[in-house]
């Protein structure tokens, strides 16, 4: 399983434990305060996880593909 790392609300020490004590109560190891371990729903993303990850392997290409809008061949504003 994956570390968390979390604060302890009374001293604000960081806390690092294994995510198997998520939802337990354990004393913080340097105030002795009673802390319950928050359950994490997911693992840290990283980088933005609104931008997709490039695709990987063999078939992954990225080419620049066909213009979409049809260009005037005269320039604007010339009669």
């Amino acid at each position: 399983m994956a570390d968390i790392k979390f604060t302890c609300p009374h001293c604000q020490q960081g806390i690092q434990c294994d995510q198997l004590w998520c939802g337990h109560e354990i004393n913080c190891p340097t105030c002795q305060g009673g802390i319950v371990v928050p359950h994490i729903d997911a693992p840290p993303a990283t980088g933005n996880p609104l931008v997709p990850k490039p695709p990987s392997g063999p078939g992954a290409r990225l080419s620049a593909g066909k213009t979409q809008v049809a260009r005037s061949v005269t320039p604007t504003g010339v009669t």
